[in-house]
């Protein structure tokens, strides 16, 4: 008895046998060990309810796991001082999406800033205010990272974000219509991160198409 419970020896070791041999003249059949308890049957683990939309999605999930739940470390220190302050900006607009209804005439009209956050890869939407619409405006999305789809588990990052490109965002689809001028310089600069930006393959395209046109096609680039 331990602390109020029966403890049950199954086994020793090897040491412990030759003591019982040598003082007491016991044999090897006399530590049989016994087979191991079939224990409890195992518990299954709830999966962690959806997000419920406040705050992210990581701090929620903490608080699902521990009782005190922890700071989530959300990018390396190496990406974030490469990135330091460099926001990409886009115009975006609704657009009817997959399983979606169209946009109405109201939210056509409805205009967007999206800013993408390259030090710790999170979003943000903002609305401009517009005098006698019926809409105030202002924040539509909170900072935070998005995922690229609902129920996706994947996030969007800076690759995912193009003149033209259609993001889900608070189960909206969002046209991203033309970028500043600072967004179109970093993308240009980095090829390697936005194939969509390089000049190289844009040039061999565009000469190949020339080619194929022959003549017509000189005359009309002329």
């Amino acid at each position: 008895s331990c602390f109020g419970h029966k403890l049950t020896l199954r086994d020793c070791d090897e040491h412990t046998r030759d003591w019982y041999a040598a003082e007491m003249g016991m044999t090897e059949a006399d530590f049989a060990p016994m087979p191991a308890p079939t224990g409890p049957p195992p518990v299954s683990r709830q999966a962690p309810p959806p997000h419920n939309g406040f705050g992210s999605e990581e701090d929620s999930l903490e608080s699902c796991y521990r009782l005190v739940p922890k700071p989530q470390k959300k990018v390396d220190y190496t990406t974030w001082a490469m990135n330091e302050g460099q926001v990409m900006r886009f115009n975006g607009s609704f657009t009817a999406g997959p399983g979606k209804p169209t946009v109405n005439e109201i939210d056509a009209g409805r205009t967007f800033v999206v800013s993408f956050f390259l030090e710790d890869h999170s979003l943000s939407v903002f609305e401009p205010p517009v005098a006698n619409s019926g809409i105030p405006g202002g924040k539509f999305l909170e900072r935070r990272q998005v995922k690229k789809s609902h129920g996706s588990k994947v996030f969007l990052r800076a690759r995912d974000l193009y003149v033209g490109a259609v993001l889900e965002v608070s189960a909206r689809h969002m046209r991203l219509n033309a970028a500043d001028d600072a967004t179109l310089f970093l993308m240009e600069h980095r090829p390697v991160e936005f194939p969509r930006s390089d000049a190289a393959p844009v040039l061999a395209r565009l000469k190949a198409g020339l080619a194929a046109l022959g003549p017509a096609g000189h005359d009309a680039v002329k």
